[in-house]
């Protein structure tokens, strides 16, 4: 049997597959609700992606955790607690 989550090719071909969907859904949908969905198809493409990045190349795991965490732990480093 073919292990195919080890490797990122897999990973990143499904988050093109969401971004392609995501900006056809964009470009295509006229209601409200409908672009919002495809905007949500495209954040998670980059999340996908965010993810890929941090499992298979140890390199980018600092940029990515900082990416990601930095925007979280803003509220709590803007205002110490007393």
């Amino acid at each position: 049997m073919i292990n195919i989550h080890h490797s990122p090719g897999v990973y990143l071909a499904i988050a093109a597959f969401l971004f392609a969907a995501g900006v056809y859904g964009l470009l295509r949908r006229r209601t409200l609700i409908g672009m919002l969905i495809a905007g949500e198809l495209i954040f998670s493409a980059a999340s996908l992606n965010f993810m890929t990045f941090n499992r298979f190349w140890r390199r980018t795991r600092r940029w990515v955790r900082y990416l990601c965490c930095s925007s979280w732990d803003w509220p709590r480093r803007r205002w110490p607690s007393r």
